[in-house]
């Protein structure tokens, strides 16, 4: 397994007048001994900006300190006292000038009891501090005790740092320390990450969302790939999906990464999965599946909040539609995505049209849109922007264009369900445009209607009429274009002016 190291520091904070060791006399600012606390004992383990450090009462500064007048040599010792013994992990020579505190650091990498590296348990267990010699055999000690809770990770070393001055009385060079710190730094080793994969969404005809949630980073950012296709795939043949995208991301644990795909097939199940990975390995999720829709749907509601200038178009996303599609006119609807100016094409429900002229009519007409098929029918819109505050205020009439050749709106008969959904759902399997076959079946119930009013009145007057109401009704529904409607009706009426 791989790690990372994640250094992360633990400071312990003794401020501390040391080395005025007893039965020694001790001299300090306040003339008071110096303790970790009032009572003694060290604070409780607190966390400040991401470092975990104890704290003592006093503020790490020189201004309080302790000295010992007796001193055999120069030198502090740094040492830890475990069980009963004092084992020295570092030394540190006052060589400073007379009166200047100065500042060093010494590091303990193993447990001179163990001879291992230090463990947490360790840690907590010892006693620190520092000592003077005050003969060739003989050292005065201050040394403090403390409960710590277990960090995270391996401990790399201790960390020593004292704050110290060489000071002479006139007769006698004495050492002083007034900060001793002890730094426990660790590393944080790095897991395996995990993630699963979560319900695909956004799927329309040709295109979809897939998505996942980060479980668990392993303690480090990580990237992760999508894995799909129309064919299933175990876990370690991920690489056999139809498309493996590339790596991409730097997500963490909770966050949920996703992927738009497009270019899918209609009516199709597509099957994925989602890998991750961070320096210690890769994991694979499990897998799901989604289906593609059949077609691509109208949309509807279809409204436009005017102002002077401009007009808020809003909609509702066709089902099966990957984006929305509008295009508008000065004067009539567009009827194909070909027809009049474009304004809007993209996977919103919502567009402003803006710098428009006050007063004036604009058509609008909407398609739904999804890998380049769109939607068999259209919804059309009519707004006029407001009326300037400025000029001579003059607006448009609307005036709704006649529509004789426009492609009829069959989105009314949906509330003839199961009936429209079989038609429509007829005119897709056979790849035949929904548009033909309801004509086709209109004019098909429109000549039931005649033939069998004739069967019933033997009269073809009765039947021209009871068939011009049939055209007239699948006209005013929304199946019928208005031209072909009134060549029919003329028809009708010549034939029964000939009979008569």
């Amino acid at each position: 397994m791989e790690f990372l190291v994640v250094k992360n520091v633990i400071r312990i904070l003794f401020v501390i007048c040391l080395i005025g060791l007893m039965p020694a006399t001790l001299v300090s600012a306040d003339t008071d001994t110096i303790l970790p606390d009032g009572d003694g004992a060290v604070n409780q383990w607190t966390a400040s900006s991401g470092t975990d450090r104890y704290k003592m009462v006093n503020d790490g500064s020189t201004s309080t300190y302790i000295e010992h007048d007796i001193p055999f040599i120069d030198t502090i010792f740094i040492f830890a006292r475990i069980g009963s013994i004092n084992y020295e992990l570092a030394t540190i020579v006052q060589d400073t000038s007379s009166g200047i505190w100065g500042t060093v650091y010494r590091n303990s990498i193993k447990n001179p009891a163990t001879n291992a590296a230090w463990t947490w348990d360790d840690v907590n267990n010892a006693q620190f501090g520092v000592a003077v010699a005050t003969s060739a055999s003989t050292f005065d000690y201050q040394y403090f005790t403390f409960d710590a809770t277990s960090g995270t990770g391996d401990i790399d070393y201790l960390r020593f740092k004292t704050t110290h001055m060489r000071y002479s009385d006139g007769s006698t060079w004495v050492p002083r320390v007034a900060v001793f710190e002890i730094e426990v730094n660790y590393t944080i080793p790095i897991e395996e990450p995990e993630i699963e994969s979560k319900a695909a969404s956004n799927i329309a005809a040709t295109s979809a969302r897939l998505n996942a949630r980060v479980i668990d980073d392993g303690g480090e950012a990580c990237e992760v790939r999508f894995g799909y296709g129309e064919t299933t795939q175990t876990a370690v043949n991920f690489e056999s999906y139809d498309t493996v995208t590339d790596w991409f991301g730097a997500y963490e644990t909770g966050q949920s990464p996703y992927y738009d795909v497009s270019g899918l097939t209609q009516t199709t199940t597509y099957y994925f999965r989602v890998q991750i990975k961070n320096s210690a390995g890769t994991y694979t999720s499990g897998e799901l599946d989604f289906t593609t829709d059949s077609s691509v749907g109208t949309p509807s509601n279809f409204n436009g909040a005017p102002s002077a200038a401009s007009i808020y178009l809003s909609w509702t996303k066709g089902a099966g539609s990957t984006n929305t599609v509008i295009r508008y006119s000065y004067s009539d609807y567009p009827t194909a995505v070909t027809e009049g100016i474009a304004l809007y094409s993209g996977s919103s429900t919502g567009y402003e049209h803006t710098g428009l002229t006050p007063g004036k009519n604009y058509y609008y007409s909407i398609w739904g849109e999804s890998g380049g098929v769109y939607s068999a029918s259209y919804v059309t819109l009519l707004v006029t922007t407001d009326a300037s505050t400025g000029g001579n205020g003059a607006i448009d009439q609307p005036e709704q264009p006649g529509g004789w050749f426009q492609i009829p709106d069959d989105s009314a008969l949906v509330n003839f369900e199961p009936f429209y959904s079989i038609v429509n759902d007829a005119a897709d399997s056979w790849d035949m445009p929904r548009g033909t076959l309801w004509v086709t079946l209109g004019l098909f119930l429109s000549a039931l209607i005649s033939v069998s009013v004739f069967m019933i009145a033997k009269e073809i007057l009765w039947a021209g009429i009871a068939g011009a109401g049939m055209i007239a009704l699948i006209t005013a529904i929304g199946i019928l274009q208005l031209w072909m409607a009134a060549i029919i009706i003329i028809i009708i009426g010549m034939l029964m002016m000939r009979r008569a």
